[in-house]
């Protein structure tokens, strides 16, 4: 019986731990910079429960299959590595924003194994249940925190966070969709509701990606009739949302070709200086804190970024996280973290049922990650999707 007990309240500490990091951004939404790094100290606490939760429940405890642990490992030693050479504490537990520290990895990683013992069912409703919450919050939140809707960012510190979140729960509701047979004009109107904001959002990247993984879905999950309307209805819809954002704006960041090609130029240039950062330092890199170090506006030539330098920013991200991850621990570190989570996709790949969309949502947050910056929340949800398809057993039942 006193086992029994214990197995319940550590089950029950641990599908806590899983409800707050899908539910973080409602948690502490943005206001301040010091929002942004209570959202890191939560996550902080919330894999240290986990952990503990998974050490004391040994029975049936959900884990990443074995060979996944030596690039997690690769990457713990870099930042060990990094830190001998740069000693600040930053280097060793990361910050916001894009920087990822050995024990904030080792927190997301908690915290999305013990999002496991729900079902993958459940998760995905948690998901969308928190995407819609923070959609319907979006442009009242963004409006009296920054008194104007030019672009709207809700609960999150950059609206292209809002909108990658917002595209996750988008995905997940064509998979929850068929089980909806009772509440269709419901889940149409969140869907609907979900699209508005994104849009809202003005995110090139997270329209970019919900039309094409829309168009995927329905290619490859869809058949017959219902295909062909899916597909018919995504085109309607990219038409109607083009044309809305032209009449509503005719040089919305969205539809201008002139300012997103000047933004692309941007990114390109910026990476290329975070691809010499990488090569100055191959081995121990800059420390997941010291990227701005990488790519310092002191060696910065190209006329828009010295703009932004002169404006008083820094650049502590290269718009591309992946790269990020070379800048701050070098070869081996970056490398690590492309070969853990792309490792999970690979094994997920062939998932079936609502897991096949869950694996949709992760994969858009890493296509999104070649040309944005992240946060502490939008990491958190990324391991949490990834770790459902890592573990050396599988529960993805509808």
């Amino acid at each position: 019986m006193v086992a029994l007990d214990r197995t319940n309240w550590l089950q029950r500490i641990s599908k806590s731990v899983a409800v707050c990091s899908l539910s973080l951004p409602l948690l502490v939404p943005f206001s301040t910079g010091r929002n942004i790094d209570l959202q890191a100290g939560i996550v902080w606490v919330l894999g240290t429960i986990a952990w503990l939760s998974l050490f004391l429940w040994r029975t049936d405890t959900p884990s990443l299959r074995r060979w996944l642990w030596w690039p997690i490992g690769l990457y713990a030693l870099s930042c060990l590595l990094t830190l001998w050479f740069h000693p600040d504490v930053a280097n060793l537990t990361g910050l916001p924003h894009s920087r990822l520290g050995v024990l904030s990895l080792l927190a997301c990683i908690g915290c999305g194994l013990v999002g496991r013992f729900f079902s993958v069912q459940r998760l995905a409703r948690g998901l969308y249940a928190s995407s819609i919450a923070i959609a319907i919050t979006a442009v009242p939140y963004t409006l009296v925190t920054m008194g104007s809707l030019a672009r709207v960012g809700g609960a999150f510190h950059q609206p292209d966070l809002l909108a990658i979140w917002l595209v996750c729960g988008w995905i997940i509701g064509f998979g929850l969709w068929p089980q909806a047979k009772k509440q269709r004009w419901g889940m149409a109107a969140t869907q609907t509701l979900l699209l508005v904001v994104i849009v809202l959002s003005q995110s090139r990247m997270a329209l970019l990606l919900l039309i094409v993984i829309s168009l995927v879905i329905a290619v490859r999950q869809l058949r017959g009739r219902l295909r062909t309307m899916a597909v018919l209805l995504t085109i309607g819809v990219t038409g109607l949302v083009g044309s809305s954002a032209y009449l509503i704006a005719p040089h919305n960041r969205v539809i201008d070709s002139g300012y997103s090609t000047q933004s692309i130029q941007y990114r390109l240039t910026l990476q290329s200086y975070g691809v010499h950062a990488v090569s100055y330092q191959p081995i121990v890199g800059y420390g997941p804190a010291n990227i701005q170090t990488g790519i310092s506006c002191l060696i910065i030539h190209d006329p828009a970024l010295i703009r932004t330098c002169q404006q008083g920013y820094y650049f502590e991200s290269s718009h591309n996280i992946f790269l990020d991850r070379f800048i701050g621990l070098g070869l081996l570190g970056g490398s690590a973290y492309i070969i853990a989570v792309g490792g999970l996709l690979y094994i997920g790949k062939r998932q079936i049922g609502i897991a096949r969309y869950v694996w949709y949502a992760a994969l858009a947050i890493c296509v999104y990650y070649l040309t944005n910056i992240t946060s502490v929340s939008i990491e958190l949800l990324l391991w949490v999707l990834l770790c459902r398809f890592g573990g050396s057993y599988e529960d993805n039942e509808a």
